[in-house]
């Protein structure tokens, strides 16, 4: 995917609330072809990266990746960008990429993609792969906006329980999760040989 599960990611859960948060202002606003929340001024929504975008979106992905350095194992970097377009090509596994738009603009991107649970594989668990606001766009409900509107996408398909996974260390990005009721559910461990 955009990005393999990798060994040092603590999974977060939720459940997909039937409304969203009382605590945020958000109302969500479902249209087919761009759906919209207002949780942050101006509204957010969540649209897919475009075949010409694509260059603009792994240069976003290359800062993205180097924030994440930081919480990686010493010695085991996370691969290069280069690697994440080889496999987007070869085998994109179904993969949903969007831009994250504030007002129009960009300001981020969110990698989703909407999976059977194993061995209840006649239930769909909605993954978040990645979740990524631009730093000047941070703190102003746009990251939770966005992800806001992919959990009424997701209620509206029947998908009963959502994940994201976070890089144990970093957890800044489990408070963002936690804050929008996802628990945490499962640690991966991992072992070099």
């Amino acid at each position: 995917g955009a990005r393999p599960r990798r060994g040092r990611r603590a999974t977060m859960s939720a459940v997909p609330p039937t409304e969203p948060p009382e605590s945020s202002a958000a109302s969500p606003q479902i249209e087919a072809a761009s759906p919209q929340i207002e949780a942050a001024s101006p509204p957010v929504e969540l649209r897919p990266i475009e075949a010409s975008e694509r260059d603009a979106f792994f240069a976003l992905l290359a800062n993205y990746l180097a924030e994440l350095d930081a919480y990686e194992l010493p010695g085991d970097p996370a691969p290069p960008v280069e690697a994440y377009r080889r496999a987007l090509d070869e085998d994109p596994g179904g993969q949903r990429i969007d831009w994250i738009l504030a007002g129009g603009e960009r300001a981020g991107f969110f990698v989703s993609r909407v999976v059977p649970d194993w061995p209840e594989e006649e239930r769909d668990i909605g993954e978040v792969m990645e979740c990524y606001v631009l730093p000047a766009q941070r703190r102003s409900g746009v990251g939770r906006a966005a992800v806001e509107v992919w959990l009424a996408e997701q209620r509206a398909r029947g998908v009963q329980l959502v994940e994201a996974s976070v890089l144990a260390p970093n957890t800044a990005a489990r408070a963002f999760w936690e804050r929008l009721g996802f628990e945490l559910r499962a640690v991966q461990t991992v072992r070099r040989l």
